[in-house]
């Protein structure tokens, strides 16, 4: 879930955080990458800190920006080993590399998703992609 809870997260951040994610949802991406990116640099230690880099991977994705997003979810994934959001970066990752026309690097990056994560929802969307695409 997006949504951060009260206890874990000061209201501060918890407020930077919805508002960068307000232009997520008012489909105003290039205000959501800039508010994302600043809360990223004014917050880069925090529980929300991964979902600021993935909604970053979303919003470059969306935007055909492929390298930026390849940064953004690697970001999530090298830096932030263990958080909820590691299987999904991964997921939208082989994806991007999928659009990127790099098939056996995206092929590896899903079937990483499935070894790390096999109970994830994400796993299982990959393994969907895997079965879809042509090796």
């Amino acid at each position: 879930s997006d949504r951060p809870s009260a206890s874990t997260t000061s209201p501060e951040v918890q407020e930077a955080y919805q508002a960068a994610f307000a232009f997520v949802q008012a489909r105003e991406f290039d205000d959501a990458i800039g508010a994302f990116n600043t809360f990223v640099e004014d917050y880069p230690d925090t529980r929300l800190t991964p979902n600021g880099y993935y909604w970053l991977g979303e919003l470059h994705a969306a935007n055909d920006d492929l390298g930026e997003a390849e940064v953004s979810f690697e970001k999530v994934i090298n830096d932030f080993a263990g958080n909820n959001k590691v299987a999904d970066a991964l997921y939208k990752l082989g994806l991007v590399k999928a659009r990127q026309g790099e098939t056996e690097p995206s092929r590896e990056i899903l079937n990483r998703l499935r070894e790390e994560f096999p109970e994830s929802s994400a796993a299982g969307l990959a393994g969907d992609f895997l079965r879809q695409t042509p090796e």
